[in-house]
């Protein structure tokens, strides 16, 4: 189906005895979802994920300039994906990818997820769900010793706790408004 503008600019220059039908259907149109994201749960729960975990990585990348932590999310991403830490720039771009990828795939099962319960108190429902994956990596990663992540200091901990927290309100908060439109 052509988008309503390009359909426009094909007939801006007709005019011929169907025109105003013509129009009325552009109208028509143009009053459909032509966004990719507009209608299609999983595109919207991808990228819903992928900016909240852009954001959790902004703020995880603050926090590691700061001292703060010792493990940054592009650490997580590539010892996911390769067994060890980041070692040079081009390891820290793959992990940092492999992490929005990750966060991206976590908000697909969030937007399905959310769709079996009521839509009232979606923010609630985006800090568990935020709580819940950071919960569930922290117990993985300890539960099979899993040595390039450990161990996790106290202060990684808390701000852990802090991004997954805002990640899980950010998903939310974006999934929300994608799924208005």
């Amino acid at each position: 189906m052509l988008h309503g503008a390009v359909v426009t600019r094909l007939l801006s220059g007709y005019s011929g005895p169907f025109w105003p039908k013509l129009q009325l259907q552009m109208l028509h149109m143009k009053g459909e979802s032509t966004d990719i994201v507009g209608s299609d749960r999983l595109v919207q729960g991808l990228g819903a994920g992928m900016f909240a975990g852009l954001i959790m990585s902004i703020l995880d990348l603050i926090l590691l300039a700061r001292g703060w932590i010792e493990f940054a999310y592009y650490d997580w991403g590539l010892s996911l994906i390769k067994g060890t830490t980041a070692h040079n720039l081009f390891e820290m771009v793959v992990g940092q990818v492999t992490h929005i990828l990750f966060s991206g795939m976590l908000g697909i099962v969030f937007a399905y997820a959310v769709v079996l319960v009521s839509s009232q108190n979606h923010l609630l429902k985006g800090w568990l769900y935020g709580i819940a994956v950071w919960f569930s990596v922290h117990f993985v990663v300890n539960l099979f010793a899993f040595d390039p992540l450990r161990p996790i200091p106290t202060s990684q901990v808390i701000s852990d706790f802090f991004t997954a927290s805002v990640y899980g309100l950010v998903l939310s908060m974006a999934l929300h408004r994608l799924s208005r439109k």
